[in-house]
């Protein structure tokens, strides 16, 4: 049997030449998302700390230090609303905003591996299937609920303090003199 040799294939040039190798070359990733052309500025670029994805977008930044540095963290909008329930925005303007990692409440998937415990995963598809849906709460109506509840238990509070009352009085009758002897 005899061994066929492969072919090569001719090598593209390459649009960056080996004599420049100061320039930097993007990653086949950047250039899939941007659509090939030249990579964008990445010096702008933050990455956040929960979903990991480098974005030029806004993104909040912890202001709390640790050892004495400040922390490197950044969260972008949709994690700090969808995971934490923050406004990003709002907590910009925050002079002493610490992040949720600096906070000990951080879910992201190290951080939950550091603490020994299983990474939360994509939560929308564990919160369809509980039940819950992407409408808002009515907070009147959540208000009424508590409001209810706390005169149900307030009510019956006032029957367990008469039943007690009743028992104190019928115990009183069958031991005159409250039992001292």
């Amino acid at each position: 049997m005899v061994k066929k040799k492969k072919k090569k294939k001719p090598q593209k040039k390459s649009a960056y030449s080996d004599d420049d190798a100061t320039e930097t070359r993007p990653t086949k990733s950047l250039l899939a998302i941007t659509g090939g052309g030249e990579a964008p500025d990445s010096g702008n670029r933050k990455n956040c700390h929960q979903c990991r994805q480098k974005t030029m977008a806004f993104s909040a930044s912890c202001k709390a230090t640790r050892r004495g540095k400040p922390c490197p963290h950044h969260f972008c909008q949709r994690c700090l609303r969808n995971r934490y329930g923050e406004n990003a925005a709002a907590v910009a303007v925050m002079a002493d905003w610490s992040c949720p990692k600096c906070r000990g409440i951080c879910n992201c998937s190290f951080c939950m591996r550091k603490k020994g415990r299983p990474p939360t995963g994509i939560l929308f598809p564990i919160a369809r299937s509980s039940g819950y849906s992407s409408e808002p709460i009515d907070v009147d109506e959540e208000q009424e609920l508590l409001r209810r509840r706390k005169m149900e238990r307030d009510r019956e509070i006032e029957v367990l303090k008469e039943e007690i009352a009743a028992l104190e009085a019928a115990l009183e009758a069958v031991e005159p003199g409250g039992g001292a002897a």
